[in-house]
């Protein structure tokens, strides 16, 4: 990640709204009462407020110098070589002329402005990104300073938005190519031996299956395709599933009865997925509903994998097994299309 130092000198600390800005409500209770018009339709109505009456719903204040629009509640002003645009407190923003950067005010934390649109290193030591499109704040951490783990949150909501842990190649960040993600249940040792196994480069995410939903898991994955900047090429998810055959957890119990309830959700996976991508299922049993994970695989444009019988063995020792099943070429017995040929993420021994 780099990072160029910016100066923005003709940036004061906060252009400070006029005080017009409280009396536009007055003006406008008074818009009717205007009798000066110029000679493109503007109104003149008071305290230097000016209205178009052209449906637009612009007002102009002629000492101040900004515009207000009364249906979006959007300010704007031209000067000092920037377009300033303010719709409250965490939402100001100037757009250089000479450049067509964009830079945003941080009212929530460092007082100052900072880049819109790419990854800059603030004062308080973070990674941080603000996006205009979306009006979020978010910053990234690097806890060990080797890269290998995020934490994701956006700070105007104090939300999580998405955490993992990668470990890198040599050049201690992620190498490019295909995208490996492994979502693993945090009972039992899931996400341990997903981390002591995954390969280099894949991101692994720990999630509690019991309180997390799927829909929430589904999200904090598509910040991770949106940190990285591509789609994901084979994401592995380890959890439970019933003996029965006809469900697996991740998040909520997705079974044969009620999996249609999810289809938002997996449509949604989809747009974070590369075409025909790979979604691997850990759980056991899950592969004998070949009718439910052939209309995911529908859903979600991707080639399944899954089990028909118990995948993982556990051992008090803390060893670690997948089982192949019959097939001493593949680890699932289930795949959606024949000629799909498994990737594997891990390391571990084999059944």
């Amino acid at each position: 990640m780099y990072c160029r130092e910016f100066a923005l000198e003709q940036l004061e600390e906060r252009i400070v709204l006029d005080a017009a800005v409280v009396d536009t409500h007055d003006v406008q209770d008074n818009a009717s009462d205007g009798t000066q018009v110029d000679s493109l339709g503007w109104v003149y109505v008071s305290n230097g407020w000016w209205y178009n009456n052209d449906g637009g719903g612009w007002w102009y204040n002629q000492y101040s110098t900004w515009w207000w629009n009364e249906y979006t509640d959007w300010w704007y002003m031209n000067a000092s070589g920037f377009d300033w645009w303010y719709h409250g407190t965490y939402e100001y923003f100037a757009n250089e002329h000479s450049t067509g950067a964009w830079f945003w005010y941080d009212a929530a934390d460092d007082y100052t402005w900072e880049p819109v649109g790419r990854w800059f290193y603030s004062s308080d030591g973070y990674w941080e990104w603000s996006d205009f499109s979306n009006h979020v704040y978010l910053s990234y951490y690097d806890y060990t300073y080797l890269s290998d783990d995020y934490y994701l949150y956006n700070e105007l909501t104090y939300s999580n938005l998405a955490t993992w842990y990668m470990y890198p190649g040599s050049d201690n960040w992620w190498s490019g190519g295909a995208l490996c993600v492994a979502v693993a249940d945090n009972s039992d040792d899931w996400m341990v031996q997903a981390l002591d196994y995954a390969n280099l480069d894949v991101v692994c995410m720990e999630f509690d299956f019991e309180y997390d939903s799927f829909s929430e898991i589904v999200s904090s994955i598509g910040w991770v395709s949106w940190f990285y900047g591509t789609t994901i090429d084979y994401l592995a998810i380890l959890g439970h599933g019933y003996t029965s055959g006809d469900g697996m957890c991740i998040g909520d119990w997705i079974t044969t009865d009620n999996y249609w309830y999810f289809y938002s959700d997996f449509v949604e996976l989809s747009s974070y997925m590369d075409y025909y991508g790979q979604i691997q299922l850990y759980h056991c049993y899950v592969g004998q509903a070949w009718d439910m994970l052939d209309d995911i695989a529908d859903w979600t444009d991707t080639y399944i994998f899954a089990n028909t019988d118990s995948t993982v063995y556990h051992y008090p020792t803390g060893s670690f097994w997948i089982s192949d099943g019959d097939d001493s070429t593949l680890t699932f017995e289930y795949k959606s299309y024949y000629y799909a040929n498994y990737v594997n993420l891990f390391t571990w021994d084999y059944y």
